[in-house]
């Protein structure tokens, strides 16, 4: 157990939890380079067959020591996050022109509308 924050007493204590969530956040971060790094989304399938095969490499063996059930979750997660040129763009609430703002009086009184 290390030392963390130059001898302020606290210790880093890998519970099976962190652990998991650490995996989980290398597997989206690898998967996330993978896919900026191509010119389009690679896929689940692709995503998944590499994350086979990088939890064989010595770097990454310790990928083994976790469930693969949150490790695939993980890169279909990815896969919702990535837009698609298939779908229409997400609506916004926002107004696509600038115009006169309409003014609401508040019924509290001055200062709060």
């Amino acid at each position: 157990m290390g030392d963390l924050g130059g001898g302020s007493g606290r210790y880093f204590i890998a519970t099976p939890l962190a652990q998991l969530f650490g995996c989980v956040r290398v597997v989206w971060n690898d998967a996330l380079a993978a896919s900026k790094a191509s010119e389009k989304y690679p896929g689940y399938n692709v995503l998944s067959s590499a994350l086979t095969l990088v939890k064989k490499t010595e770097a990454r063996e310790w990928l083994k020591d976790v469930s693969s059930v949150p490790l695939q979750q993980s890169l279909k997660n990815l896969g919702f996050a990535e837009p698609r040129e298939d779908l229409p763009s997400s609506p916004t609430l926002l107004p696509k022109e600038k115009g006169a703002r309409i003014h609401v009086p508040s019924p509290f009184g001055r200062g709060l509308g």
